[in-house]
């Protein structure tokens, strides 16, 4: 597809909210617009009770059948991954494999090229279901295909509904609005409830344009649907449900033919309305009029020229010629004048001998003593710069130390906490071991280990932004309260699952890859041309004297006296000052040192800082460097592409799962739980750690 192909895509994505940045950011990579608006709203179910039974009986299913993304990520509030062995894990497709990879379930068994209940049912695990006992987890009010197949095929089949759909209420009048305008030409819809969604909060008058919209999707039943809807171009069939599949659909789309033939009418309009203007110039006023007749005429020209100009000259023509002077009047006048430039010109000379007195009192240096002070000026910038330069290269090997350090703990730290859940896990089962042991000190004991696990993972979240420790030491607690088996702490492995869902959405910042492009940028800088130093000095036009009479001397005389006296210069200083050739060295070493302070920002992740080290680098490169280069441009594309990065990440609350926690357990003090010394070992090695 050609760029201008791309430009001209306008694609309403359809999918929930969290699901449709992946797509909106490959539209608008291709320089598209995407329009999010969500045809479907995803909650949790409304009654959990019944949803939490179906989660209790897991070891009585040989079954597990996940419909899609969303049934994985709404059930993790019911069981733990570590829950499941002997079941077998079913995903519908691909996208919901993916998504089981990613919350820690192993997936078993999923159609491997297509994503639809037909192309499961098909395959030869789920031939013959005699006896066997399958839980689906999905949506409120999902098709019954599937769970009636599995029954005619001899199983027993329960449906776990942890998650429900309905339509956003901000969508409708989004919707109706970008129809309204016009801004759309590309719809996407991966579903048929979306479809017939979109269709319901369109208003009535705008149901034609709806349809108007070329519709692209990865579901087959859709396609049909569009057609029976009446949609007015044959919907595009992506190879798959997921973003690139529907990317790559969305870029095989070409706009109409006939959006070029009203452009090309439109333009060859707009070019006879261009020439038209050429036919109705006035005419030009002849050389030989009478200066009075030319300004009648360029007068009448700034109005309507047809009209005005004749009637101008026509008044030129008729005006009454000058009553005649008497002899002795003009004698007097010339005599005056001539006394006039007589005392012009004496005063002239009488400024031009005061500014001579006040310029040879002036010392003016030499030329040699103008270069020693620019050699002297010269040498002294460049030693401030390279001492600059060199403090800057040493503060960046510091911070790259400081990272590779913070690296290596962060390593020792992870190893240290698995040895720790090992340590514990081996604990657990001398104590289980141990004669006389009540079960009440067994739950105290793992419910202090939760606790701990827990302040570990706000510990290592809060000071080091350590994502994957946290993660880990999440799981942990998760596991612990398995072992504990109360079902009053259900809310808090609901909370944990939901912290961990927040902890894994986190986007990863990729600091070293902004760091080295910055680096090859700054290596780069010396290539780049410079724009010219300075236009040349237009000459002035001098005429000679010789052809002029005296009179014509006279005035000359007098104009260039008043010329001296006042002169107009220009105000607007917003060029910026010119350097000498001599001086481009430095040009070129301040720019390579702003972007190396934007990349020692990056690496201490100081997001104002790096921002402003770039902007401050694209000023200089768009006001001192030529914008024919073609080096200077790409380097202020990429340079505009690293300032849109970010160098820190938000990092989500964790914190409530403790506080849940500690809440569920009432009068129970730190002071009473059994001491731990490993664990505060671990702790203390955790917190050193950071410090370094």
């Amino acid at each position: 597809m050609s760029d201008n192909n791309k430009t001209f895509l306008r694609v309403v994505v359809t999918r929930p909210a969290r699901q449709s940045e992946r797509l909106s950011d490959l539209i608008e990579a291709q320089g598209g617009t995407a329009i999010r608006i969500p045809a479907l709203e995803i909650s949790t179910a409304p009654e959990p009770l019944q949803v939490k039974t179906c989660f209790e009986q897991l070891d009585q299913y040989d079954f597990l059948v996940f419909i899609s993304p969303n049934a994985v990520r709404f059930s993790l509030a019911y069981f733990a991954p570590a829950q499941l062995h002997e079941q077998t894990t079913v995903a519908i497709g691909a996208s919901t494999a993916n998504a089981m990879e990613m919350a820690g379930i192993h997936c078993d068994v999923y159609p491997r090229h297509s994503f639809t209940s037909e192309a499961l049912l098909a395959m030869p695990e789920f031939a013959d279901l005699q006896g066997k006992n399958i839980l689906i987890i999905r949506g409120i009010g999902g098709r019954e295909l599937l769970g009636r197949e599995f029954r005619n095929r001899g199983a027993s089949v329960k449906y776990a509904e942890v998650y429900q759909r309905s339509i956003p209420a901000k969508s409708k009048p989004l919707l109706n609005d970008v129809l309204q305008n016009d801004r759309a030409n590309l719809l996407t819809a991966n579903s048929v409830e979306s479809l017939l969604n979109v269709l319901t909060i369109t208003e009535e008058p705008l149901r034609n344009k709806l349809l108007e919209l070329q519709l692209v999707t990865g579901s087959a039943r859709v396609v049909e649907k569009a057609a029976e809807l009446g949609f007015a171009h044959p919907a595009l069939l992506a190879e798959g449900p997921d973003d690139h599949a529907l990317m790559q659909a969305i870029g095989s789309w070409s706009p109409p033919q006939t959006d070029n033939k009203i452009t090309d009418s439109t333009e060859t309009t707009m070019t006879q309305n261009t020439h038209e203007p050429d036919e109705k110039k006035p005419d030009q006023p002849r050389a030989d009029a009478t200066p009075d007749a030319k300004k009648t005429t360029e007068a009448s020209s700034a109005g309507d020229s047809d009209k005005l100009a004749p009637s101008a000259t026509a008044v030129v023509q008729s005006a009454p010629p000058p009553a005649k002077k008497s002899g002795a009047g003009i004698a007097w006048l010339a005599l005056l004048l001539a006394f006039l430039a007589f005392a012009s010109s004496g005063w002239t000379w009488w400024q031009s001998r005061q500014q001579s007195d006040a310029i040879a009192g002036i010392d003016i240096p030499t030329t040699d003593e103008i270069l020693a002070d620019v050699e002297q000026e010269t040498a002294r910038f460049n030693a401030q710069v390279t001492r600059q330069l060199d403090g800057q290269e040493r503060q960046l090997d510091d911070a790259l130390r400081q990272h590779t350090d913070v690296a290596a703990s962060l390593r020792t730290q992870q190893r240290s906490i698995e040895t720790l859940t090992d340590q514990l896990a081996q604990m657990e089962q001398n104590l289980s071991a141990m004669r006389g042991v009540s079960a009440n000190i067994r739950n105290t004991w793992v419910r202090a280990e939760t606790e701990y696990f827990l302040q570990i993972a706000n510990t290592r979240l809060q000071l080091a932004d350590d994502v994957n420790s946290a993660v880990q030491a999440l799981r942990a607690a998760d596991e612990r309260i398995v072992a504990l088996g109360d079902p009053a702490l259900t809310p808090v492995r609901a909370q944990i699952s939901e912290e961990l869902l927040a902890l894994e959405s986190v986007p990863p910042v990729d600091i070293e890859g902004i760091a080295l492009s910055l680096n090859s940028i700054a290596r780069g800088i010396s290539k780049l041309t410079l724009k010219n130093s300075a236009p040349e000095s237009l000459g002035r036009n001098a005429g000679t004297d010789a052809d002029k009479s005296g009179w014509g001397r006279a005035k000359g005389v007098v104009s260039n006296a008043f010329t001296d006296i006042v002169r107009v210069s220009p105000t607007d200083d917003s060029q910026p000052a010119l350097l000498a050739p001599e001086q481009a060295y430095f040009l070129y070493r301040n720019l390579e040192l702003q972007i190396q302070a934007a990349r020692i920002a990056a690496m201490q992740q100081q997001q104002q800082n790096y921002t402003t080290g770039i902007a401050f680098a694209l000023d200089w490169l768009r006001r001192y460097f030529d914008p024919a280069d073609t080096g200077v441009n790409v380097v202020i594309e990429r340079l505009e592409q690293l300032r849109g990065k970010r160098v820190t990440a938000e990092m989500p609350d964790i914190s409530g799962s403790l506080n849940m926690l500690r809440t569920l357990a009432p009068g129970r003090s730190s002071s009473a739980l059994p001491s731990v010394p490993a664990t505060e070992g671990a702790g203390e090695r955790i917190q050193g750690g950071d410090a370094s």
